[in-house]
């Protein structure tokens, strides 16, 4: 089967915030950045398999993580690969998983120690561990159980996520519990120190239906508090119902718990990401639309102070009129265009006050072929109309 690949057009967008009067506004181009741009040598892997996560980079080189689903009789395989400061592959190293029954969960990077991450399921519940990895996939020392949580039997594997503070100080272990027809969203929390030590667990229900709603992101600051960022849905997709987005923050050892409703009259944001700044606001900024309409007009950005609980700035910049003419869509004949099917992947912070997003507008499509000797294989194509950056 053929697949055809867009050409990609990229556009870059910088949104100037907190950096002089309320005249602020989208610039086409960024200025003044001088960047480098190094290619590493073409590597080839085993047949079948493909990269699935960076787990370290910086000026040293990278490490990577390779799998390869399991085929027929063939077993899942993963593989972690060392790069060197020119990006030229050092070493690929095949993981082991020496424990009976354990099933691999991640590899992650703390404080410049790899982690193996492994689970194992003991009667009705499953068991987290975490192991040192040397940088030849060699598992040492001994293993710490994490985390007992409830079994749920439709998801064995990856019933939870990790998440560490900037400065790898506390990690953030999240499982949600097993799903009640109709019950409530329920999760658990827990804190850890750089070195597996439990800091605080807490059970959380949400008053929210499982159904309809999710956790988009969370994220921990260097004192072990955790926030989270929540997507309520209501209503069917003929509704045309803006979604409503809450920020939870657990702070004091999980003993505070704060709601933010992030909602502005006349004004529903329809996708949006959140991040903490250098001095502990969150930050929380994504495209907004004009009452329930569908389709983006602008970006919103909105600063809380955790401490005083207050929205300290709140901005909202209109796309101009030539840049919606270029890459946006009128959804009927004669309307005004705006910004549709557009996924916001990424919200970086800038040194100087300001905020960069990343979205990407692509469709998949995905193809599958039997062979009499491996089974069913699976391929997935992302073809990429634009990037906006």
């Amino acid at each position: 089967m053929f697949s055809r690949w867009l050409p990609i057009s990229i556009l870059l967008i910088l949104l100037l915030v907190g950096m002089g009067s309320l005249t602020q506004e989208l610039n086409a181009q960024m200025r003044d950045i001088q960047t480098e741009l190094q290619w590493g040598s073409l590597e080839k892997g085993p047949g079948g398999s493909f990269i699935t996560k960076v787990i370290a980079a910086g000026e040293w080189g990278a490490y990577l993580l390779r799998y390869r689903p399991a085929r027929g009789f063939s077993k899942e395989q993963y593989w972690l690969e060392e790069f060197d400061e020119r990006f030229g592959l050092r070493a690929r190293h095949e993981l082991n998983l020496s424990a009976e029954g354990a099933a691999f969960e991640d590899i992650i990077s703390l404080r410049g120690q790899l982690y193996l991450i492994t689970s194992r399921t003991i009667a009705e519940a499953t068991q987290v561990f975490a192991r040192p990895l040397s940088i030849r996939g060699q598992v040492t020392g001994t293993e710490k159980l994490l985390a007992d949580m409830e079994k749920e039997e439709k998801f064995r594997r990856e019933q939870f996520d990790i998440k560490y503070s900037r400065d790898s100080s506390h990690l953030l272990l999240y499982n949600q519990l097993p799903p009640e027809k109709d019950g409530p969203e329920r999760f658990t929390l827990r804190v850890f120190s750089d070195d597996f030590s439990l800091l605080w667990s807490r059970d959380v229900t949400l008053p929210y239906r499982d159904q309809g709603f999710s956790i988009r992101s969370y994220q921990m600051d260097t004192e072990g508090n955790v926030y989270l960022l929540c997507r309520q849905v209501t209503g069917s997709r003929e509704d045309r119902i803006p979604p409503q987005y809450i920020v939870y923050a657990y702070r004091r050892n999980g003993q505070e718990e704060v709601a933010y409703q992030l909602n502005i009259e006349g004004v529903s944001f329809l996708n949006l990401r959140l991040e903490l700044a250098g001095n502990g606001d969150l930050v929380c900024a994504g495209f907004y639309g004009l009452g329930g309409q569908i389709g983006s007009k602008g970006i919103g950005h909105i600063r809380i102070n955790p401490l005083t609980k207050e929205a300290t700035k709140v901005d909202l910049l209109p796309f101009p009129d030539n840049f919606l003419a270029q890459v946006g869509q009128p959804l009927q004949r004669g309307a005004e265009p705006v910004l549709i099917r557009y996924q916001l992947r990424d919200l970086t912070l800038r040194s100087d006050g300001g905020i960069v997003l990343v979205a990407e507008q692509f469709f998949r499509q995905n193809r599958t072929e039997m062979s009499p000797i491996t089974g069913p294989q699976f391929t997935s194509f992302d073809n990429y109309n634009d990037i906006i950056v």
